[in-house]
């Protein structure tokens, strides 16, 4: 694997490239694993009626140069206590759901859209772990 990402050459066989793909695919479901199952642990006593409060922004990278207060936010977390899924409330008047690769957007009202944490970027769920660790630690 050293061999692959040798930053020396970028020049690349197409075999070399889809080997690095395949790599880096794989890494990053594990990681994505990771970061549900720390989440998890943190939400077990949470459910639909008990939301755990948090303010983490989802800054995009294209938005250089503009505020958060235009970022869409997560603004509650909670996790179903039987079937583990885990669901967050963006709160943003302008959110577009169809920007998103989101299979599983609700809308409940007054802008405010229930969204699967697994249909986050990994970036994303991260940004959304550690506001959530903030958030827990200093209630």
């Amino acid at each position: 694997m050293e061999e692959l990402f040798n930053e020396e050459s970028l020049n690349r066989s197409m075999e070399e490239i889809e080997q690095m793909c395949s790599i880096l695919r794989d890494k990053e479901n594990f990681i994505r694993e990771c970061i549900r199952n720390y989440v998890s642990r943190l939400l077990m006593d949470t459910s639909e009626e008990k939301h755990v409060k948090m303010e983490a922004c989802l800054y995009e990278d294209e938005a250089y140069g503009l505020t958060s207060s235009g970022m869409p936010w997560v603004t509650q977390i909670w996790q179903h206590p039987s079937e583990g899924i885990i669901t967050t409330t963006i709160d943003d008047e302008d959110f577009d759901p169809d920007e998103y690769e989101i299979t599983t957007v609700r809308e409940s009202c007054r802008g405010k859209f229930e969204i699967d944490f697994d249909d986050y970027s990994t970036k994303e769920q991260m940004e959304i772990l550690r506001e959530l660790v903030w958030t827990l630690n200093n209630r």
